[in-house]
Parts: structure tokens; C-alpha cells; sequence
């Protein structure tokens, strides 16, 4: 529905909203679990399945047709919004699920930056012009982080249209594990758990841990994940020769994620670009320390040599030295122990920013409502 056929529902009713994006991607569905958990009625439109109970989910028509699939998918989308009568509709992603959300016409309008759709994908001329008309039809922009703000401001979203916040993690999944107290009587425990793709560069933090190896540092290294270079990866690690100290446990699900970064020390990633790095605040969570790339993203989370370490990751060997100074440095590897919990808990509890989320999007509804 959009505004002009259907009143605002009153601020005792549960907050409806329609959220067009991937339902089989974990982030968005930590996403729609915080807004249902933090008492919004739910209802995801997307072209991919799962198997959900805390949210209502609307499969749209999949053709083959690639990426056509997101314009083809809009008449259905309208159809299914018509029927659930949303009070507010929510694009996770700009570019993919963005598209349907700015043709479908229903007001008001959220698209919700996500990462790459705001900082990588407008570097290509034709994406810069449709991530423009897609953020220009939104009532409400958001993003996770001060950065992606001035990205999709530079792509002509005015501030007070601006919403940042980070999304989060389900903190009460978490809660229960820390990593033990930092020591260096064992060889140090790293964990990755990135997906297998370029833009992770995991291949570039086999070949800093290979440099670990010749300089003789004790270490194991776990790469949770899958992706599309993973049989590059592995072959990369035999061609090394690092089975004996790299192991490859596969997909984690959520349940088991805390568990297992809980027996590790530290945490790495390479990654080249981030919007709010979830893997990121899920180790620091359990107590790891953190040893990431210098960035944007990270910067809002890390300062170096306090709770936890920046790295340029300009070449393997400059990886592999901020790695072996995080393994010795007992005293940082203490402070992340010990303060990054409780930042996590204040600043990226999902159920608690989901419900800021909605508060929010009750003043839009409220506004658009007021103006039509």
C-alpha cells in the first residue's frame, strides 16, 4: 500500500515492514530477527528461500534471467505489497533489491546501504547512475557506519535524509563464550572467517601466515568459510605447504560460531572493504584480539594498539609482522580481552538497535503520513 490508499497505523499497533531483500543471507536475516524480536511485524519479499519462523516470507517469481530477474520481479512485488499493506518499506541492498523497491512505487521508502552497493559498486559509471535513482526515490537512506553516510551523501542523499547506526549481532547468542585469558605459553590460535572472495584476501593472509612459519612463529590458523576461491585457496595452502598448521572447518552455522571462535586468541582479516564488519564484532564479542585491515570500517571499531591491531596489508610480509606483534603483545591482546565485550554489548546488540531502527521508521511513516 502506499500512503495515499492507507492510514499510518497508530503508535499502539506493531510497526509493519516489508523488507525486499535476500532471505537466505545470514545478515539479512539477523537483520529481520532483530525487527521481529524488537516487535515489528515482518514481512520479506525475496527471489531465494529459507526456512524462517520468526518472520512471514513472500517468494518472488524467479526466472532466468540473471540480474534481469531483480526488473521482472517488480510486478509480483507490487502485487505482494498490495496485499500485505506495509507501513514502511525497507530495500536491503541499494543495488539488487534497491531496483525493485524504487520501481515498485510504494512510499515510504527506505533503502538500506549495506557495504559494497554504496563503496564498490558506484565506481562502474552505469551502477553509480542506477545506486543515484534508486537512493534519490528513499524517504530514509541508512547506513551502518559514519562512512557509507558520506558515501551515499556524495551520491546526492541529502544528511537530513541520513540514518546511521550500526545493525549488529544477536549479543545474547555470544554472550556465554569468551576466548581464555591471553598467554604465550601456547602457540597462538588465529581464525578467519571471511568468505572465500577476492575482496576477503584470504590468499594474501595464507601467504603472511607462510611468513609467520619461516620466522619460526608457533601458530595454528582456522579459516571458517566457503566462497568461490576455495579450491584456490586450498591449493595455495598445499602448494606452502601449511596443512599442518591451517585447517579448513567448512561452513559454521550461527550456533556453533561463538564456540569455536571461543578457542581461539586472535582474530584476522584482510578484507579490502567493509560497511560494519559482523565477523568483526563477533570476535571481539568472545575476547579475540583483532587484527584487521587500516580502514574506514574498522576505524570506527579499532584503535590500534589499544584493543586491537591496523594493518596496512599492503604485502603478505607486512601482514605476517602485525600478526607475529599482536601474538607477543600480551598487554594489548589483554585490553581487547577485556574492553571489547562490553563495547560490542553497548553499541551492536541487534535487538536493541533494531528497536532505535523502528523508532525511527515510526517518525518517517508518521512525517510522509503528515505531508501526503
Amino acid at each position: 500500500m502506499s500512503s495515499t490508499s492507507t492510514p499510518p497505523r497508530s503508535r499502539a499497533e506493531h510497526l509493519r515492514i516489508a523488507v525486499l531483500g535476500d532471505v537466505a543471507h545470514l545478515n539479512v536475516q539477523r537483520w529481520c530477527e532483530g525487527l521481529a524480536q524488537a516487535g515489528a511485524d515482518v514481512h520479506v519479499l525475496s527471489l531465494a528461500a529459507a526456512d524462517v519462523t520468526t518472520y512471514a516470507v513472500h517468494p518472488l517469481p524467479v526466472r532466468r534471467l540473471g540480474k534481469l530477474n531483480y526488473l521482472a520481479a517488480i510486478p509480483a512485488a507490487r502485487t505482494i505489497l498490495d496485499k500485505v499493506r506495509p507501513d514502511v518499506v525497507a530495500a536491503y541492498y541499494v543495488t539488487g533489491y534497491g531496483t525493485i523497491a524504487a520501481w515498485a512505487g510504494f512510499h515510504p521508502l527506505v533503502q538500506m546501504t549495506s557495504g559494497s552497493d554504496i563503496l564498490l559498486a558506484p565506481r562502474r559509471p552505469a551502477m553509480r547512475r542506477l545506486v543515484r535513482y534508486n537512493l534519490a526515490r528513499a524517504q530514509l537512506v541508512t547506513a551502518w557506519a559514519p562512512h557509507m553516510a558520506r558515501a551515499a551523501g556524495s551520491l546526492g542523499v541529502p544528511s537530513s535524509r541520513l540514518f546511521v547506526l550500526a545493525r549488529g549481532i544477536p549479543i545474547a547468542l555470544f554472550a556465554g563464550q569468551r576466548c581464555p585469558q591471553p598467554s604465550i605459553d601456547r602457540p597462538a590460535r588465529l581464525i578467519c572467517t571471511r568468505s572465500f572472495a577476492p575482496i576477503y584476501r584470504v590468499e594474501m593472509l595464507i601467504r603472511a601466515a607462510a611468513e609467520l612459519r619461516r620466522t619460526g612463529v608457533a601458530f595454528t590458523l582456522t579459516l571458517a568459510g566457503t566462497g568461490p576461491r576455495e579450491p584456490h585457496v586450498r591449493a595455495l595452502v598445499r602448494d606452502l605447504a601449511l596443512s599442518s598448521v591451517i585447517r579448513f572447518p567448512g561452513f559454521v552455522s550461527n550456533d556453533e560460531l561463538p564456540q569455536l571462535l571461543a578457542q581461539h586468541d586472535v582474530y584476522v582479516s584482510m578484507a579490502e572493504s567493509d560497511g560494519v564488519s559482523a565477523s568483526l564484532l563477533e570476535a571481539m564479542a568472545v575476547g579475540l584480539l583483532p587484527v584487521v585491515t587500516d580502514n574506514e570500517a574498522n576505524r570506527v571499531w579499532i584503535t590500534s594498539n589499544h584493543n586491537g591491531l591496523l594493518a596496512e596489508a599492503s604485502s603478505p610480509s607486512s601482514v605476517a609482522a602485525v600478526i607475529q606483534r599482536g601474538i607477543a603483545d600480551v598487554d594489548v591482546r589483554a585490553r581487547a580481552w577485556h574492553v571489547n565485550p562490553p563495547l560490542v554489548r553497548e553499541q551492536a546488540d541487534s535487538i536493541r538497535n533494531a528497536g532505535r531502527y523502528i523508532n525511527r521508521f515510526r517518525l518517517l511513516v508518521e512525517a510522509y503520513g503528515h505531508r501526503a
